[in-house]
Formats: C-alpha cells, structure tokens, sequence
C-alpha cells in the first residue's frame, strides 16, 4: 500500500474509533445500556464525513508533494 493510501486509510481508521469512542461513552453518561452504547457508538461512525476526511488527505498529500517539488528544484544562478 502506498504512503498516501495508508494515511488515508489510517486518518479513516482514528476517525471512527474517535467517534465511536467519543458516543460511547457520552451515551453511558446518559444512561444507555451497553446494547444502547454500542448503537450510538455505530450510529456516530455511519454519520461521519468521510468526503472531508478524503479531502483533508488528498491536500496533505499535494502540500507534501509541492514541498518535496520544491526542494528537488535547483537553486537559480545569479
């Protein structure tokens, strides 16, 4: 797997185990059995915004690229 698909893949990943973590936990605050927890923790994960996490990588990825570009080029003659 490439570096960017395994950013990508890990950025999706700490997103849903933050959301799931995060409903959880709220839910068992408010009283929920664990079968209510577990339903809120799913529910938090199907509601987030993958197109914004893809967005987010896809500009990490070309601002890394247009640094290394940058780098790579030679430096101008005076």
């Amino acid at each position: 797997m490439a570096s960017s698909e395994s950013d990508l893949a890990a950025a999706i990943r700490d997103a849903c185990t933050r959301a799931a973590v995060e409903a959880y936990e709220d839910a068992g605050m408010q009283g929920l059995c664990a079968e209510g927890r577990f339903e809120a923790a799913i529910g938090a994960i199907e509601r987030i915004d993958l197109a914004a996490i893809v967005a987010a990588a896809m500009h990490a990825v070309s601002a890394a690229d247009d640094r290394a570009a940058s780098a790579a080029a030679p430096a101008p003659h005076r």
